[in-house]
């Protein structure tokens, strides 16, 4: 993902990918993370400690129902 970022935002507009690039560079990473993983929830640095409790119990929360709600991780577009 860092070198499909890095090349996405290159000084010269030439040495970008196109939009077809892109997108089959993202389904390639899409195909790579366990459903588990796109669930993950993102943390922040200096989180305090009883608020990353707050929001762990939240997320789990909200993972389980997707979970049994059969919604996954990564929408497909068909």
């Amino acid at each position: 993902m860092n070198g499909l970022i890095a090349d996405m935002v290159q000084e010269d507009p030439t040495k970008r990918p196109t939009m077809d690039e892109v997108v089959t560079r993202l389904s390639v990473v899409q195909k790579k993370i366990s459903s588990w993983k796109a669930r993950s929830r993102m943390v922040r640095k200096k989180e305090f400690w009883l608020l990353k409790m707050w929001r762990i119990v939240g997320h789990w929360y909200q993972t389980i129902g997707y979970v049994l709600g059969r919604k996954s991780a990564i929408p497909d577009p068909k």
